[in-house]
């Protein structure tokens, strides 16, 4: 039952002078909350009529002023805002038509919201099923998944965006997928396919790899140097094509290199681009800003300086050959991740001898040489000099 409209507001009275929502109308699927009204203006005092002068004096008469009951308010009770379910036609919160507002939420984004949950249950992103799910990283969860016409395998990352940086995400997130899919190598990931759906999730699907990380393979130990050879190479051969394409990784290190495991070896596929810059576009990355893997990141990279280019990935690499050959980073990482990254902006030396061989050693020195101006100039080059020092140790 409505209550009755409570009475006219003192003359200047500002209804949100003295409350805590904002100064803006609230959205239509939004609970909106009640003021309670001011109290009504004072009476005015009572009136008295006079007779008029020169008349007999009849009886003086007073006029009480009208009496105005209050009204009560029914507070609305603080709780929680309740989850709007995918197939929902009235908000939980406010029961507010959806659809009458053209607010009805889009159950693919409804569904992958709690698919990052560990029992989640297959759901639709796209044209695509997500059955189940592989790996979580800092762009978002991937799941293996099926086109749901062709019924072909692949991988989907899944992105949701909120919170404050969610245009920030999102902007990346489109980035990742726009300079992946400029990068053609059979040791690059292949990109399917992109899209959005509601505005608030973004798909990217991709070449699905059977096979485990690079940081799983080595598990902690030293690889043999053929191998090594066979799988640096491999990663040498996709990190030049996207440099060929204007591409720089930024982001090399074990856990975003795939191993698959066939008759003929190793086959290895370059992952996640999330962080990757984009040479033909000025200004893509703002210096002062620094992004990577503190443990293989090149000095300049960590100084944030501007124009950061693909012999940051040479110093990566040749970090990462390293790591392969000894099975142990060659610096130590200690204190925060902001005291790592000002170690790595301050560092003066390349990596140490491996033991492996005196050829080997130099590659490595030169590829992991702290000025960039003196460093090896491009992946290509690297690959031939490390090729010919492991092929040598390996014999």
């Amino acid at each position: 039952v409505d209550a009755p409209p409570p009475a006219p507001a003192a003359p200047g009275w500002d209804p949100l002078a003295d409350s805590d929502a904002p100064r803006r109308s609230p959205r239509p699927h939004h609970r909106t909350r009640v003021q309670e009204p001011p109290p009504p203006p004072a009476p005015p005092p009572p009136t008295t009529t006079a007779p008029p002068e020169g008349e007999g004096a009849p009886a003086t008469r007073t006029t009480a002023p009208p009496v105005v009951p209050p009204v009560e308010v029914a507070p609305i009770p603080s709780r929680a805002p309740q989850p709007v379910s995918a197939d929902a036609r009235f908000c939980p919160n406010d029961g507010v038509d959806l659809r009458a507002h053209g607010s009805t939420v889009d159950p693919h984004a409804a569904r992958a919201a709690q698919a990052t949950q560990p029992d989640m249950k297959p759901f639709a992103v796209g044209q695509y099923r997500c059955e189940s799910r592989l790996g979580e990283g800092g762009m978002g969860v991937v799941y293996r998944a099926r086109h749901a016409d062709t019924g072909a395998e692949c991988a989907v990352k899944v992105l949701l965006v909120r919170g404050r940086t969610e245009g920030q995400m999102a902007e990346r997130f489109r980035k990742e997928a726009r300079l992946a899919s400029s990068v053609r190598h059979p040791n690059c990931v292949a990109i399917y396919d992109y899209g959005e759906v509601a505005g608030q999730l973004f798909y990217l699907a991709m070449e699905l790899v059977d096979g485990r990380s690079l940081d799983e393979a080595l598990g902690g130990r030293a690889m043999p140097a053929a191998r090594v050879e066979a799988i640096v190479l491999q990663v040498c051969a996709a990190l030049d094509a996207a440099h060929a394409a204007g591409v720089v990784h930024r982001d090399l290190k074990p856990q975003n290199v795939m191993v698959r495991a066939e008759a003929r070896g190793d086959v290895v596929k370059l992952v996640d681009f999330g962080i990757a810059r984009d040479l033909n576009a000025g200004g893509t990355t703002l210096a002062g800003v620094v992004v990577g893997t503190p443990a293989y990141m090149a000095p300049e990279q960590a100084r944030a300086e501007a124009g950061v280019d693909g012999r940051a990935d040479v110093f990566s690499v040749g970090v990462m050959t390293w790591e392969l050959l000894t099975g142990r980073l060659p610096y130590e990482l200690v204190g925060t991740a902001i005291q790592q990254v000002v170690a790595r902006a301050t560092l003066r030396e390349s990596v140490p001898p491996t033991g492996v061989s005196r050829a080997v050693d130099e590659a490595l020195a030169r590829a992991t040489e702290p000025d960039a101006t003196r460093r090896t100039p491009d992946v290509r080059t690297f690959a031939a000099e490390l090729g010919r020092a492991l092929h040598a140790a390996a014999a």
